[in-house]
């Protein structure tokens, strides 16, 4: 009989360690995938980076501005400036004191040579101060009252306001036995302060003497009224 001298060896569960080698490689490949998925998310949503961000670094993500924050724009102090400088303008201009109203008068001044002037009225306007007069020329020459362009008005003051000749007749000539009458105007606006004014012809060039065709007559204190 004969012995049987070999052993048989046990066999080898090889299907088993397949299977077990397979679930761990599924297992690695599904945190791989997971992994890949996490990743490309973060790359894509930056509202991941920032929490991640605000995990990792909590001074930086309350130093940084929030996203799509509007900034509301301050007023410029150049406007607040100019507003207040119209107002004190407009409050300046408001308070310019007003002008006396017109006033009616009846002066006379008579003169050597027979030259007679009748001051009627004055009125006052922002640029000019207007003067009603008539003069008669009772000398036997023709006369002439702005002789040297010095037919002015003088106020109380000092102040001078020279007259607006007309083109045609510059030096205001009168012609014997006729009376010129009409409305003189003074340049400038008459001085808040003064009271009283003087009228006067040929102030610089004329004549006290009967005799003179370039008669110097002072019509003075002619009143003004306030408003």
């Amino acid at each position: 009989m004969t012995e049987n001298r070999f052993q048989q060896e046990p066999k080898t569960n090889r299907r088993g360690n397949n299977g077990f080698r397979g679930f761990l490689l599924g297992i690695l490949f599904t945190l791989l995938l997971v992994l890949g998925a996490g990743i490309w998310l973060l790359i894509k949503t930056p509202r991941l980076q920032q929490l991640l961000l605000r995990q990792i670094n909590p001074n930086a993500a309350t130093n940084s501005p929030p996203a799509n924050t509007a900034v509301t724009p301050t007023a410029s102090p150049l406007e607040t400036i100019d507003t207040q400088t119209t107002d004190t303008q407009t409050t300046s201009t408001d308070t310019s004191p007003l002008l006396p109203p017109p006033q009616t008068l009846n002066l006379q001044v008579n003169h050597a040579n027979g030259t007679v002037a009748r001051l009627t009225g004055i009125s006052f306007a922002e640029d000019s101060t207007k003067v009603n007069l008539a003069v008669t020329n009772g000398h036997k020459d023709p006369i002439k009252l702005n002789n040297s362009k010095d037919m002015v008005l003088i106020d109380n003051l000092g102040n001078q306001y020279n007259l607006v000749a007309p083109p045609d007749n510059s030096q205001i000539e009168i012609q014997p036995g006729t009376t010129l009458k009409g409305e003189f105007v003074f340049l400038g606006r008459m001085s808040p302060s003064a009271t009283s004014f003087s009228l006067a012809t040929n102030n610089m060039s004329g004549s006290d003497q009967s005799y003179s065709n370039l008669p110097k007559i002072r019509v003075a204190d002619i009143p003004v009224q306030g408003p």
